[in-house]
């Protein structure tokens, strides 16, 4: 177990940029070490050591952020005081 920590701090300390699946793959090739990807993963948080790579956020599309935009005034509706069926009633704040 101290052995597979130093050949995986080995690999990181060469490549950061590696994500979990790089560093397995480089422990298959290199030192001869197989190691499950999830495996790696929760040794990794148990040995409080963290990988270079992190993963982007996605960008809202077009659509999305039009409805981000109007999310304000979506609910204009049930805020208004309705006072008969099919009527149009003022906006209380």
């Amino acid at each position: 177990m101290t052995q597979l920590k130093s050949f995986v701090e080995k690999v990181i300390k060469k490549n950061p940029g590696y994500g979990i699946r790089r560093t397995k793959k480089e422990l298959d090739e290199k030192y001869n070490i197989q190691v499950g990807r999830d495996v790696l993963g929760k040794l990794l948080n148990l040995w409080g050591m963290s990988l270079g790579r992190k993963i982007k956020l996605k960008q809202p599309n077009m659509i999305q952020k039009i409805l981000l935009s109007l999310a304000g005034r979506a609910n204009l509706l049930i805020r208004t005081k309705l006072n008969k069926p099919f009527q149009k009633g003022d906006i209380s704040t």
